[in-house]
């Protein structure tokens, strides 16, 4: 970035088509770690996402507030929520399988339920009292939901 803004300075698209094209893939690829990264790290590809913006809109004496709420520029997390959103609105789109594999695990957990508490439907089951680790596996379903069971709701805090 440094490189392309000595030799163009005031060439602001080309900068941000560089930014995108070279670098943002890379920062891209740390969005679905983001929320699992301890605070200095974020701070880290935070500071490094600034920076960039600061280079490419030559914002060098501008504070952060300033970055984003001023010249409206978005932060690193609304870029990521944006792009998070729009990947799984993607997903029944183009993993069907991963959707089918996912509720096939539910169905399942469900009818091992319905043989342990209510009636025996499987025949090849026994009829008594499960181990624990089926019975904690049906259970504590609440405890165990996954990604897709609860609202969309992103904390990247």
């Amino acid at each position: 970035m440094k490189y392309i803004h000595q030799q163009f300075p005031s060439f602001f698209t080309l900068k941000k088509r560089f930014f995108c094209t070279y670098i943002w893939p890379h920062v891209y690829l740390m969005s679905t770690m983001y929320c699992l990264m301890s605070l200095t790290t974020k701070e880290r590809i935070n500071g490094f996402y600034r920076r960039c913006l600061r280079i490419i809109y030559c914002l060098y004496q501008c504070s952060t507030t300033e970055l984003h709420d001023t010249f409206g520029l978005p932060t690193l997390m609304s870029r990521y929520k944006k792009c998070l959103i729009n990947r799984i609105k993607s997903i029944p789109l183009h993993e069907s399988e991963l959707i089918s594999c996912y509720l096939l695990r539910k169905k399942v957990i469900n009818i091992m339920a319905t043989h342990y508490t209510e009636k025996a439907c499987i025949p090849w089951l026994p009829k008594e009292r499960p181990n624990k680790r089926i019975a904690t596996l049906y259970n504590n379903q609440e405890n165990m939901n996954t990604f897709f069971d609860k609202p969309l709701i992103f904390t990247f805090s």
